[in-house]
């Protein structure tokens, strides 16, 4: 195309691809090739991508049973009509809204915003189903349930899933803007989720290039780590049943 144009490549000053390797491969992807050519290139990958790559190495981060217990809730209740009727009646019983609990589709935390948040609000009514079904029916599938929603931990995971999702997922969104976005309106999100557990003179003194990502002295000590407001709410009221190992994990 740039010889039938008789364009030279040294006109090139910057390659912009998502990050397949066919496109980005160090050795014979387009960009390894342009930059023979033109040493002086500026390649600029796929931001979404990266980001949902580091999103998910994150999540992957997260204890199994979180999502086995998402998955466990929903078959268990959807696969009987008896105990969907009777979780009916228990969510009337405690006014919780009459929203229905959705299915895992897939492995990755960022499509399932939404369940976590189902999940969460009818968090009481849950705990209420899961240990009638427990005692009254000697079912080990609930019991297993009952056991993971009566732990304040895995309470606190969800919430804090609820909390930080929207956030990376609107900060995704917004890397894929047809529109012009300021850098300051970019930054600031970042900055805000760094917030959380970076010290805050660093956050707010220094250029997010300028954050040593590698050095442990960035980083807030565990206990003061914000994992969001109803996180934190959770933390205060069980914290006489959390030990301090288990909140480091």
């Amino acid at each position: 195309c740039f010889t039938l144009l008789d364009t030279p490549f040294e006109n090139l000053i910057g390659f912009a691809s998502d990050n397949a390797s066919i496109m980005m491969g160090q050795k014979g992807g387009v960009q390894a090739l342009l930059k023979n050519k033109v040493p002086s290139l500026f390649i600029q990958g796929c931001v979404c991508h990266s980001m949902h790559i580091c999103a998910s190495k994150a999540c992957s981060e997260l204890p199994s049973h979180l999502e086995e217990l998402a998955r466990s809730i929903y078959s268990f209740l959807s696969n009987s009509s008896k105990r969907l009727q009777e979780y009916e009646e228990f969510r009337e019983f405690t006014q919780t809204n009459p929203h229905q609990l959705l299915h895992v589709s897939c492995t990755r935390w960022l499509s399932s915003k939404q369940v976590v948040k189902r999940i969460l609000e009818q968090w009481p009514v849950l705990v209420l189903s899961f240990t009638i079904a427990a005692i009254e029916d000697n079912n080990n599938a609930a019991s297993n349930v009952q056991n993971s929603l009566t732990n304040p931990i895995t309470q606190m995971y969800y919430a804090f899933l609820a909390y930080i999702l929207p956030d990376i997922i609107k900060l995704n969104l917004d890397f894929q803007s047809e529109s012009y976005r300021m850098h300051k309106s970019i930054t600031c999100p970042v900055k805000g989720i760094l917030g959380n557990f970076v010290k805050k003179e660093i956050v707010k003194n220094k250029a997010l290039h300028e954050i040593n990502i590698n050095d442990p002295s960035v980083y807030l000590p565990i206990a003061e780590i914000y994992r969001g407001a109803k996180g934190e709410s959770i933390y205060i009221k069980k914290a006489s049943s959390i030990s301090t190992t288990e909140l480091k994990q």
